[in-house]
């Protein structure tokens, strides 16, 4: 598991990558979605687990802070969405 001080959301990927995770662009169920900064979520980026991926390659993420909404929410997020994300997999 990633450590709870693995820097801001943009570091999460370079720490997992250096610690032998895959990281990648092909999101899975379980993994955790990265994106980099100024996404809608400030200047540290942004993570969300990954409950499930749509046939259509987007995926239902559950999430906190992406466009200001402050509660923990279960959100569908397209492709489009997804560009700009890499998946660290368990």
């Amino acid at each position: 598991s990633l450590p709870p001080r693995a820097g801001g959301a943009v570091l999460r990927a370079a720490w997992a990558r250096a610690n032998g995770y895959r990281v990648d662009t092909r999101p899975q169920p379980g993994d955790i979605a990265v994106w980099n900064r100024n996404i809608g979520a400030g200047p540290e980026g942004h993570v969300a687990y990954v409950e499930s991926v749509t046939q259509d390659g987007g995926v239902f993420v559950t999430e906190k802070g992406l466009d200001d909404c402050r509660d923990v929410a279960f959100v569908r997020l397209t492709p489009s969405r997804l560009s700009t994300a890499v998946f660290i997999h368990r």
